[in-house]
C-alpha cells in the first residue's frame, strides 16, 4: 500500500514549515519517484 498522489499546500512566513516555494519542494519529489503524481494547490485567504 503505497501513495497514489502527493499534494503540497504552500504555506509563507511560518518558520516550523517549508513549502513557501512549492515548486521548489515538488521538484526535488519529483526526481525521487517514478509512480507517484505530485502537485500543488492552495487557496487564496484575505490577511
Amino acid at each position: 500500500a503505497g501513495l497514489n498522489r502527493y499534494w503540497m499546500a504552500e504555506h509563507h512566513n511560518m518558520a516550523g514549515i517549508a513549502s513557501a516555494a512549492t515548486s521548489v519542494l515538488l521538484s526535488h519529489i519529483g526526481s525521487q519517484t517514478e509512480r507517484i503524481r505530485i502537485g500543488a494547490g492552495g487557496i487564496m485567504l484575505p490577511n
